[in-house]
């Protein structure tokens, strides 16, 4: 049994590779937001193999499934590196993680996935918009 609010938090998040920095309830006024970051790994350049370092962490927020009845989004905190060799021909990238979501899409992995699964389209013009509403 877990104890550990932290890791108690991760594990209702689902995604082994991710650390909960915070949650944000807007109480009646809109979804619950929890803001994600990846763990530290390697940060190598793709491109020279040299050394990486943080540039940027920017914001994205995706659609999540709801959690515990309420509507949810994934805040995913993600880390924009540059590379510290001079000369390399890739400058800058931004980590990415397939598991969370596809590069510039608004839903996320698992959200993708459930809308995938329920049945006809008549079903979707309803059932989705109530279950996880985005201004798409």
């Amino acid at each position: 049994m877990q104890v550990d609010p932290t890791r108690m938090c991760e594990l209702l998040v689902g995604l082994p590779a991710v650390i909960v920095l915070g949650v944000v309830d807007e109480r009646g006024s809109g979804p619950l937001r929890v803001l994600v970051e990846l763990r530290d790994g390697l940060r190598v350049c793709s491109g020279c193999g040299g050394p990486a370092r943080v540039k940027e962490r920017p914001e994205v927020e995706l659609v999540d499934l709801p959690v515990f009845g309420r509507r949810a989004r994934l805040v995913w905190r993600k880390h924009r590196l540059v590379c510290l060799q001079v000369g390399c021909l890739v400058v800058s990238w931004t980590v990415e993680n397939l598991a969370i979501a596809s590069p510039r899409l608004a839903l996320t992995d698992r959200a993708g996935r459930w809308v995938e699964v329920v049945p006809p389209v008549v079903e979707l013009q309803v059932v989705v918009p109530r279950l996880i509403p985005a201004s798409w």
